[in-house]
């Protein structure tokens, strides 16, 4: 688990804090949010729409082998899910406690119901078959303490040791921070200890050597391309970004019963989680974070050339 605490101090207290022999550190509090971008602050709001194209092939057989009797987690670190969606109808979740209060299944927000339906609503989610787990971390406004984030993260990692049998679990951060060495390690902790962690790139078109928790060595940070299979104007990329996956109009579900577009790298880790998600679902033995990163490139398409020059992986479903 995480070596470290959190505290307020000032002055004499925080003096002696630095003094301490054991602590290696200290880090302020900031405060993270899930909007990265206009097109996420303001993301489309159409209720209707048709012919919406998707690149699924439902096909356990290929890659997977045959069905697993070890249950599949999609835990969303976000504001919330509306359960009652009819995106979500079909699906048994139970909801978590939220870390700073309040019903895990209620998002006045809506950014965690589109996430949640993004990666496994049964319309148009790769793995509708999986179990939401939301994780209510955010305010309705979409904003939350770093500390928050890290409570959340350790929640996590305790709540899937815990249960028998292990389930798969795949964990979307919708949280994007300048670079946070507290942020990173956090993550890397909960991916050492099994956690499948996926998260956006980031939607500034910038180097992630400079963006939690995309530049944590222990998540898989997925990047944003557009129709025309390039990447995005506005997706982060660099090393650590070796995945990319449609971030441009992904049709999700709205808090109001209604369905809408969305885009932004978010919506790409959202898609990435759930085609890991369904593969998982075929898998009867536990992967490590790893394997799991292996196996999405053995399946992908080697054809995004990154600002950098670089080929990285496209993600398709299967």
């Amino acid at each position: 688990g995480l070596n470290g605490y959190s505290a307020h101090a000032t002055g004499a207290s925080l003096s002696r804090i630095f003094g301490c022999p054991e602590v290696e550190y200290v880090e302020a509090d900031g405060i993270v949010s899930i909007y990265d971008g206009l097109h996420d602050a303001n993301g489309g709001r159409s209720t209707e729409f048709n012919d919406v194209s998707a690149e699924i092939r439902n096909d356990p057989g290929e890659p997977g082998g045959p069905g697993s009797e070890r249950p599949v987690e999609i835990g969303v670190m976000s504001t919330g899910v509306i359960q009652s969606h009819s995106a979500f109808m079909n699906e048994q979740g139970t909801g978590t406690r939220a870390v700073n209060g309040g019903n895990p299944w209620v998002d006045t927000n809506g950014y965690g119901t589109k996430v949640a339906g993004r990666a496994a609503g049964k319309f148009y989610g790769p793995a509708p078959e999986a179990t939401i787990v939301p994780i209510k971390v955010f305010s309705d406004l979409g904003k939350a303490p770093t500390s928050d984030i890290i409570l959340a993260l350790e929640w996590a990692a305790q709540r899937v040791l815990s249960t028998q049998p292990r389930p798969h679990f795949v964990l979307i951060i919708t949280a994007i921070s300048p670079l946070d060495y507290t942020f990173n390690y956090a993550v890397n902790v909960a991916g050492n200890e099994g956690l499948h962690i996926i998260v956006p790139a980031g939607d500034h078109h910038e180097d992630t050597s400079g963006v939690s928790p995309a530049s944590a060595f222990r998540s898989i940070a997925v990047g944003g391309i557009d129709c025309r299979n390039q990447i995005a104007a506005f997706s982060n990329y660099g090393s650590a970004v070796q995945l990319f996956a449609s971030a441009i109009n992904a049709p999700v579900p709205t808090i109001n019963h209604a369905w809408g577009f969305m885009s932004g790298t978010v919506m790409s880790a959202a898609w990435v989680a759930g085609v890991a998600g369904n593969w998982l679902r075929h898998q009867q033995t536990l992967v490590t974070p790893r394997e799991l990163r292996e196996t999405l490139t053995r399946y992908a398409t080697r054809d995004i050339r990154d600002p950098t020059g670089k080929m990285k992986w496209r993600v398709l479903a299967w």
